[in-house]
């Protein structure tokens, strides 16, 4: 992954911003918008497939109280409602109300047909039941659609190619991934707040690329230096969430290589002023 003469715009959850997360509009709309990267949550269900979304815990209908997603079944998550919460309306080239939740199969088919040079960055969800079944479940199905650890890449429709990278926020999933060859330059270490001893993953050098939440580097001036330490070390940054112009262009400051962001317009239009300033 390299950002080369720019800093590599990924879309956090798809376009976020426009419409409901990890649904197919904002995985099609990130694309539309000239994003380079595409990031979503990967969970599984209690059938094993693996889907898109962040939330571990869903609001069921009526009263019920809410039920861990790894105790529902594809079939049961297709009848929820996962974007009119967001009350965007969908365009009909971003699909109908029940072609929103996505697994990650459809994804990749949704991604590759737009015949686009894009990348995915998977992010695995820690698992509570399933050990490292996520994971496993995952590298299958990016396996059966062309994927290899040694060069992580799908084909796409029209000669495209589609990158694919992980992200994490636990050790352990990291850990599978390097184990199954995956190049640590195609893996991220999510850092924050509640993670700061990410930070010590990322000092071991078992990822090539240190993905510092914002406020977590606004937090000390530790925390600023550490981040500075790991770009002179050679490593690449991905700082998130940046959804305003003054964020972006502040971030630029530490040579980042990647911006997450919900909105991928913004970042992109503050990305050009700043070149021309």
């Amino acid at each position: 992954m390299d950002g080369g003469s720019r800093p590599l715009i990924v879309a956090h959850r798809g376009a976020s911003g426009a419409f409901a997360e990890n649904t197919r509009a904002a995985f099609l709309h990130a694309a539309a918008l000239g994003s380079d990267l595409i990031e979503t949550d990967l969970h599984l269900t209690a059938d094993h497939h693996v889907v898109c979304t962040h939330a571990h815990m869903l609001e069921q209908p009526g009263d019920g109280p809410p039920v861990p997603i790894h105790q529902l079944t594809l079939e049961q998550l297709r009848s929820l409602d996962f974007h009119t919460w967001m009350g965007a309306e969908i365009p009909a080239e971003y699909g109908t109300s029940a072609d929103q939740f996505m697994t990650l199969p459809e994804l990749l088919a949704a991604v590759a047909g737009l015949g686009q040079d894009i990348g995915l960055l998977l992010e695995m969800k820690e698992p509570y039941p399933f050990g490292r079944l996520l994971e496993q479940r995952v590298l299958e199905d990016l396996t059966a659609v062309g994927w290899s650890a040694e060069d992580s890449h799908v084909p796409g429709a029209d000669g495209a190619t589609i990158g694919i990278s992980f992200i994490s926020f636990d050790p352990e999933s990291i850990q599978y991934l390097v184990d199954a060859g995956v190049p640590k330059e195609l893996l991220m270490a999510v850092v924050s707040p509640r993670r700061a001893d990410n930070a010590k993953l990322i000092d071991a050098g078992l990822v090539g690329v240190a993905a510092p939440k914002w406020d977590w580097v606004h937090e000390s001036e530790e925390n600023a230096a550490k981040v500075r330490e790991w770009k002179t070390r050679g490593l690449q940054l991905n700082i998130w969430t940046l959804n305003d112009e003054s964020g972006v262009q502040e971030s630029l400051d530490y040579d980042v290589d990647f911006i997450t962001t919900d909105f991928p317009d913004i970042a992109i239009s503050a990305l050009g002023q700043a070149a021309t300033a």
